[in-house]
């Protein structure tokens, strides 16, 4: 059976376990709701837009995920701030074509490329490998703060950039590889 939604949403407020900007209408409906499902004092807002097309499961599925003006903070970490993502899923493999946002004074930008196998592992089928790349430029010694206590970040005045490039054979922790 052929199956779509569109769902975009104004999401703000804080997250909860057991919400997802709920609402979902199927066949072209719009809904605006508050709450994605990320964890306890996590706050989040943005726009985000979600579109799903299926004629028979995941393998004939294709979907695109866009979020907009996005913000993600908790108690524990400063806010990500400016969040942009551009998603898509072609029935065997997630894209990240855009991930870009600022955090402490730097940017961040990434891409990925995850085969739904990776997601989904079936013992005794090998999944293609992955790939995530994310960069960040300009941190300020600030990035610190969570780890650090007051006193030795007064000492600091650095900038920090750095790429990170992983190589995914497997979901679990031995199947990651890559290079700072």
């Amino acid at each position: 059976a052929f199956q779509q939604f569109n769902f975009e949403a104004s999401c703000s407020g804080s997250l909860n376990n057991s919400s997802l900007c709920t609402g979902l209408h199927s066949i072209d409906k719009s809904v605006s709701r508050s709450g994605w499902s990320i964890g306890a004092g996590v706050e989040a807002s943005g726009q985000l837009n979600a579109w799903w097309e299926s004629t028979g499961g995941f393998d004939t599925a294709y979907a695109t995920a866009t979020i907009r003006n996005g913000r993600v903070a908790s108690p524990e970490v400063p806010a990500l701030e400016g969040l942009e993502v551009d998603a898509a899923f072609d029935g065997s493999t997630v894209v990240v074509e855009r991930l870009q946002a600022t955090w402490q004074g730097g940017g961040i930008a990434g891409t990925a490329r995850i085969p739904r196998g990776l997601l989904m592992a079936t013992t005794g089928r090998p999944a293609p490998p992955g790939r995530v790349d994310l960069t960040v430029r300009g941190l300020t010694h600030d990035a610190l703060r969570p780890w650090l206590s007051a006193q030795m970040l007064s000492g600091l005045d650095a900038r920090v950039s750095a790429t990170l490039a992983l190589d995914l054979a497997s979901a679990d922790i031995d199947g990651i590889s890559g290079t700072l």
